[in-house]
């Protein structure tokens, strides 16, 4: 995993860590692949990524969801977890891969990770969305779901992949996720792009489209994929989400950039 840091003027900014750059490996403890996904600053300046670590690199399905914080100045700060990152693994239960994708805090110092749990690794199609909650000094924060974290499956009617990509806070401290859910895991196409929303206490929020998430499929009007990817909230509440739409997915090729917007 590596955060770059550059000055306004676009060169290196060198007060980081001495050299612009500053690299960490083995956060899940096996030494294989760790990366940086998202990346947030929270009011005291520090650096707070989201992504996934592989425990196990001799096996497959061993990434563990990773939150690292680092100082202003590019060191590890200790005061998270008691040494600069934290790691969960098996949010859905299954043993599988765990991947932290969006990040982002709220006014009281809370992490909050949007991303995916594998419930079954064995089937390769049964990745839940998971919304991870940590306390400023890197615990699981259990106040929310009784757990720390909170798991959703089949949002699309089909029982395959959900995967959370983006997230915000509302006005309100409500969870906002955006990404995106299979319809139909046995064919292709089949994702929907899809919007969760939770309350702050870790429970699907039934006042939103009367259930607590909404999807949309077709945008670009061809039947094919549609995937969120990213998401932010307006000053009147309203929701935006971007992404892409296959156009024709007899060809494969034709994705579309699409914005939505809710009430």
């Amino acid at each position: 995993m590596v955060i770059w840091r550059y000055s306004s003027g676009g060169t290196l900014d060198t007060t980081f860590n001495s050299q612009g750059w500053v690299v960490h490996d083995g956060a899940a403890g096996g030494a294989g692949p760790d990366i940086g996904v998202s990346i947030a600053l929270d009011t005291s300046g520090r650096i707070l990524v989201a992504g996934n670590s592989d425990s196990d690199p001799t096996a497959g399905f061993s990434d563990d969801m990773v939150i690292w914080r680092y100082t202003f100045a590019g060191t590890l700060d200790t005061t998270f977890n008691g040494q600069g990152w934290v790691v969960h693994d098996s949010a859905a239960g299954g043993a599988g891969p765990d991947v932290g994708v969006g990040i982002a805090q709220d006014a009281s110092g809370r992490i909050f990770v949007a991303g995916y749990s594998d419930r079954d690794p064995s089937t390769e199609i049964t990745m839940d969305m998971v919304i991870w909650q940590y306390t400023s000094g890197g615990t699981l924060d259990t106040a929310f779901n009784g757990q720390g974290w909170v798991v959703h499956d089949n949002a699309a009617g089909g029982g395959g992949f959900d995967i959370g990509v983006g997230i915000v806070l509302d006005a309100s401290g409500r969870i906002l996720v955006a990404g995106y859910s299979d319809s139909d895991p046995t064919g292709v196409p089949g994702y929907d792009m899809a919007i969760w929303r939770y309350t702050s206490a870790g429970t699907v929020d039934a006042t939103f489209n009367g259930q607590g998430w909404v999807v949309h499929d077709s945008a670009a009007a061809g039947g094919g994929d549609d995937f969120g990817l990213a998401l932010a909230q307006d000053a009147y509440g309203r929701i935006l989400v971007a992404g892409y739409s296959d156009s024709d997915p007899t060809v494969g090729t034709d994705f579309d950039m699409v914005i939505w917007r809710f009430k």
